[in-house]
């Protein structure tokens, strides 16, 4: 039974870090393309995953960008209200 390896592949992706993260949430919502028990299984990622931690992120902006850290944060984060 393919299903056994459902949680595996969760995991995996948890530890493969935040972009296999998406693309596992992304699959999560398309079960036009997968079964609907591995989109389930993909689906604990949108709520149990452990969030990246922001000097992580501040780490890789400048190695990725051009636009130096500071600046592309100093206004912070957008407002969802």
């Amino acid at each position: 039974m393919l299903r056994g390896w459902y949680p595996w592949l969760v995991a995996a992706m948890q530890r493969a870090g935040p972009t296999f993260v998406k693309l596992g949430q992304w699959a999560s919502t398309r079960p036009d393309f997968f079964p609907p028990a591995f989109c389930h299984e993909l689906a604990r990622l949108h709520s149990t995953v452990t969030a990246e931690p922001f000097a992580a992120t501040q780490v890789c902006v400048p190695s990725e960008t051009p636009t130096q850290a500071s600046c592309a944060f100093a206004r912070g984060l957008p407002s969802l209200s």
